[in-house]
C-alpha cells in the first residue's frame, strides 16, 4: 500500500528517490534500522490510511421486465453496531448492463480492524426523471442486486480488487451477474 507505514519520523532516503551512492550507503543506516526506528520511535507505524473503493459491475440482469437496459445506482452501507447505516452512492449510468461507476467511496482502512460493507445495486429508471438520485429510496427502485463484503478482502486481493457474485433480496446468487470492487491508496497516505 505504497508509504502508508512511513512516518516523518523514519524517512528514508531511497524512498524519495535520491540516488544510492558509496558514500550514502556507509553513512545511512540500513533498512532493518530504518524499519526498527519506525516501528520503535516516538511516532509509531500508522496502522490505518484513506483508500479510495471504486465499483464496476458486469451483466446487471433487468428486474423490471420492460425492454430498455437498466440505469443502475449504487448504494454503499456500512455495518456499524449491527445495523446497516448509508456510507454513499454512486452516480447513476444510464442504459447499461455493465456500469464502470466513476463515484470512488474514499474511506479509512485500519489493518487491524474489520469493517463490514454491503453494496446495493438498484435501477432508479422507474423512480422518475424529475427526482434527485441522491434523494431516491432504494426501496421504490428496481432491485438489481447486492454484494457483502470486507474492506480487508478488496486491500488484500490480487491487484487490490475483489470480485463477488450479486446476490437477490433472498440471498441466491444471480446467474452472470457481478460487482468487482477495487482499492487504491489515496493520495493523502503517499
Amino acid at each position: 500500500m505504497g508509504n502508508c507505514l512511513r512516518t516523518n519520523a523514519a524517512k528514508s532516503k531511497y524512498a524519495d528517490g535520491d540516488p544510492i551512492t558509496a558514500e550514502t550507503a556507509t553513512n545511512s543506516p540500513s533498512d532493518a534500522e530504518e524499519a526498527t526506528a519506525m516501528l520503535s520511535g516516538p511516532i509509531a507505524y500508522s496502522r490505518s490510511c484513506w483508500v479510495e473503493l471504486s465499483v464496476q459491475c458486469t451483466q446487471l440482469q433487468k428486474r423490471d421486465y420492460c425492454l430498455s437496459k437498466p440505469d443502475p445506482l449504487g448504494v454503499l452501507y456500512q455495518l456499524t453496531n449491527g445495523m446497516w447505516s448509508e456510507f454513499g452512492r454512486t452516480e447513476v449510468i444510464a442504459n447499461t448492463h455493465d456500469p464502470e461507476f466513476s463515484q470512488v467511496f474514499r474511506m479509512m482502512f485500519d489493518f487491524e480492524l474489520s469493517k463490514k460493507f454491503r453494496i446495493v445495486l438498484i435501477d432508479v429508471s422507474n423512480a422518475g426523471q424529475q427526482q434527485d438520485p441522491d434523494n431516491v429510496h432504494p426501496d421504490s427502485c428496481a432491485f438489481l442486486g447486492y454484494c457483502d463484503f470486507e474492506l480487508s478482502q478488496v486491500v488484500a486481493g490480487g491487484r487490490k480488487k475483489l470480485t463477488r457474485a450479486l446476490n437477490d433480496r433472498q440471498g441466491v446468487r444471480i446467474p452472470h451477474s457481478t460487482v468487482t470492487l477495487g482499492a487504491k491508496e489515496s493520495a493523502i497516505c503517499k
